[in-house]
């Protein structure tokens, strides 16, 4: 992330993928991926984080997006 701001850095994060450097490591932020049930709907979203330097994922949250009606 080099000459953006916070809100902007987030909200690209649902169409690209971003490397950041912090404290002397570079972290891979994968994009939000979506996963969509048989009729196209989307129905959860995920963010991964992975830590280049060790090779590992050190952030992984799913979010559904389903509710009961």
């Amino acid at each position: 992330m080099i000459d953006e701001n916070v809100a902007e850095f987030i909200d690209k994060l649902y169409y690209e993928d971003h490397y950041v450097i912090y404290n002397g490591e570079k972290y891979f932020f994968n994009g939000c991926q979506t996963s969509k049930d048989n009729t196209g709907n989307i129905i959860s979203v995920t963010l991964e984080i992975y830590n280049l330097s060790i090779d590992k994922t050190v952030f992984s949250i799913t979010k559904s997006l389903l509710w009961n009606a």
